[in-house]
């Protein structure tokens, strides 16, 4: 199994090619979570394959969606923005699973018990007080892309977020002049497990336990390799559990 992504030409062609059944991935940083299904149904001979993102794995569905080949093909994909909406009609089959939560991230954040570690470590209160001002720049890109009108990269840490003075006078002036969803604002904090952009999620809660330092005894990755391995809960078992019965 590689961890770097292929074209969608050699995606196709190693699915039809396979004997056995084919789970296409996002990306390389997916590998560190599913490569547990191979082991976990080693029986079944599955292949883990990384697609490049959600965009280019839909790509490969809509390639093979009218063919026989699709009932050996499993897709599992990030919720992404489709976590403030419907998943679209064209994708709701089922042999695409999707996370419960923004990404892949936001699972193994509830599934790994995060919030119960940060008041372990006595920063949960003030991890709470911080994410709730650093989803004022989240909530004014989130709404600019639901309405098609930003670009915007959602990759912009926390710990970015508080170094920035510009930031903060554009919250402001859009607060001023009443341009600040300010519901949905409140709906992303509320269910900010979900709906906060995973890989920024997990980040932040990291920088926490590692008293907002850039390394510690807290590692991202080797969490998510734990939880994904041994201590899987819901979200996750959810979709190994669905892998199991399409195989």
């Amino acid at each position: 199994m590689s961890n770097r992504a292929f074209p969608l030409s050699v995606l196709l062609s190693k699915i039809r090619k396979s004997k056995h059944p084919v789970v296409i991935v996002e990306g390389p940083d997916d590998i560190i979570v599913y490569r547990q299904l191979i082991n976990l149904y080693s029986d079944k001979g599955l292949t883990v394959l990384p697609s490049g993102g959600r965009g280019k794995a839909l790509k490969v569905f809509d390639s093979i969606k009218d063919e026989e080949i699709l009932e050996k093909v499993i897709f599992i994909v990030d919720k992404d923005l489709w976590v403030f909406s419907e998943i679209p009609e064209e994708y709701r089959h089922n042999r695409i699973l999707t996370t419960q939560g923004y990404s892949i991230e936001n699972d193994i954040f509830c599934d790994g018990n995060v919030e119960t570690l940060l008041k372990s470590e006595n920063c949960f209160d003030n991890f709470k007080v911080d994410l709730k001002e650093y989803l004022n720049w989240y909530t004014l890109v989130i709404n600019q892309h639901l309405s098609g009108k930003n670009n915007e990269t959602l990759d912009f840490s926390a710990k970015d977020f508080f170094a920035s003075s510009n930031i903060s006078i554009q919250i402001e002036e859009a607060k001023k002049n009443n341009h600040f969803p300010e519901d949905l604002h409140a709906n992303i904090y509320a269910e900010y497990h979900n709906k906060l952009r995973g890989k920024n999620l997990l980040n932040m809660a990291i920088w926490y336990l590692n008293k907002k330092k850039d390394s510690g005894i807290f590692h991202k990755d080797s969490y998510i390799k734990v939880i994904a391995s041994v201590q899987r809960g819901n979200c996750l078992n959810n979709i190994f559990q669905r892998v199991g019965e399409l195989c």
